[in-house]
């Protein structure tokens, strides 16, 4: 696997290709938490049009944890490319336990869909802090 920042946009893209296991993402999650390239508001792209996964559905229960260390570390929205349907499906079933666990990430069939969801999803977040802090202004 193989990841870019793009500064100008808060977005870690991550390519994902050939095979992937549990072990390879959770290698990826903690390369991410060594290099300390996270801070709050960051987002993730994942690329995985190439990837062929051996991974199970509990291989993506276990996968949560990792991940749920980049949100705390700041990471705000996940999107994952997929374009075939046993990866979409891979995609959406860890998307479901993302939701139970409190983070946001969801599946796409294509780039212009993620970033779409993305830029939706960084608007709403900051439109969420803008609320709170005029929340807070006005408790005062």
């Amino acid at each position: 696997m193989t990841y870019t920042i793009a500064r100008d946009t808060n977005v870690v893209s991550v390519i994902v290709t050939d095979i992937v296991t549990l072990q390879d993402c959770i290698r990826s999650a903690d390369g991410l938490l060594a290099e300390a390239v996270l801070r709050p508001g960051m987002q993730l792209l994942v690329d995985a049009t190439n990837l062929k996964p051996e991974l199970s559905f509990d291989d993506l229960r276990n996968l949560v944890s990792h991940v749920e260390r980049l949100v705390r570390r700041g990471l705000d929205s996940i999107a994952i490319i997929a374009t075939s349907d046993l990866v979409f499906g891979l995609a959406r079933t860890f998307s479901a336990y993302g939701d139970i666990h409190g983070f946001n990430v969801a599946a796409f069939r294509t780039p212009e869909r993620a970033l779409t969801w993305l830029e939706a999803s960084r608007a709403a977040s900051h439109a969420q802090i803008r609320n709170t802090a005029i929340s807070k202004r006005e408790m005062q």
